[in-house]
């Protein structure tokens, strides 16, 4: 674990975006986590969701369980590349409407 101050305000301030992000999306119930840890709580199958995203998004996250989807980004991520991240996991969970 690194002591950086300024790198884990920048942590714990992308995190706060992309846990912000996520509770726009559809399907999302809930969303849990630390820093830029953090698990989406869906009302549709994860695993799903996670083949979609990886698939046809080119974003890779965790299926953590039934529901449960799991973010893990590098502590480098930016701002564009955090918005980014949110807009194809956003078309991954719209996809699943579409079936």
């Amino acid at each position: 674990m690194t002591d950086d101050p300024e790198l884990l305000d920048r942590v714990r301030e992308l995190g706060l975006r992309l846990h912000a992000g996520l509770e726009r999306l559809p399907h999302v119930v809930s969303v849990r986590g630390r820093g830029l840890m953090l698990a989406c709580e869906l009302d549709i199958p994860a695993p799903s969701v996670a083949r979609r995203a990886l698939l046809s998004e080119r974003l890779i996250v965790n299926a953590t369980g039934p529901t449960t989807v799991r973010l893990l980004p590098p502590l480098i991520l930016s701002d564009a590349d955090a918005d980014e991240a949110l807009a194809r996991l956003g078309a991954a969970l719209a996809g699943q409407d579409e079936r």
